[in-house]
């Protein structure tokens, strides 16, 4: 059996309405397979996203998560690319691992404050080395959020609605 379910998304992202398809299963469970008949990133989508990590298994699954929360989402793997995506384009929020090539996180983190203050406060780090004392120390005094890695993406999508929805 299948029906269709709207679902209001709020304010920022243009307070439309979402058809959704759900399925029930011979347990009388609800599945939603709206992916299965709509594409979704024909419906606007309101916030942009840069991930800034030389993984591209990482970019990968996070790219999937955010694309599936609606957000649109920008890659680069070095800092330098970051840095030259700022001058294109406005970012709601960045999720940037610490140790990059080119231009690490320290350097990246210090020229996005001189020259897109605003975006340094987006800024969400990803880090395997958080134990680091120079690296905490360091992300520490960024006063921006940080999560060790492996990290829940729900934990990320959270604190990238926090970045990019400031209270």
């Amino acid at each position: 059996m299948f029906w269709s379910k709207g679902t209001y998304l709020g304010p920022r992202t243009g307070s439309r309405l979402v058809p959704r398809v759900l399925a029930l299963t011979a347990d009388a469970s609800q599945i939603d397979i709206s992916f299965l008949f709509y594409n979704f990133k024909t419906w606007s989508i309101s916030m942009n996203v840069l991930i800034v990590d030389d993984d591209p298994s990482v970019v990968r699954a996070l790219t999937l998560a955010l694309e599936r929360a609606s957000y649109a989402v920008t890659s680069v793997d070095n800092g330098l690319a970051a840095f030259a995506e700022l001058g294109q384009k406005d970012f709601d929020a960045i999720i940037c691992d610490f140790r990059l090539p080119f231009l690490d996180g320290r350097k990246f983190f210090e020229q996005i404050q001189e020259d897109y203050a605003k975006a340094a406060g987006r800024i969400i780090w990803v880090t395997g080395f958080a134990d680091d004392p120079e690296t905490h120390e360091f992300l520490e005094t960024t006063g921006r959020p940080v999560l060790g890695k492996p990290y829940e993406l729900t934990e990320l999508l959270s604190l990238v609605r926090s970045v990019s929805h400031p209270v």
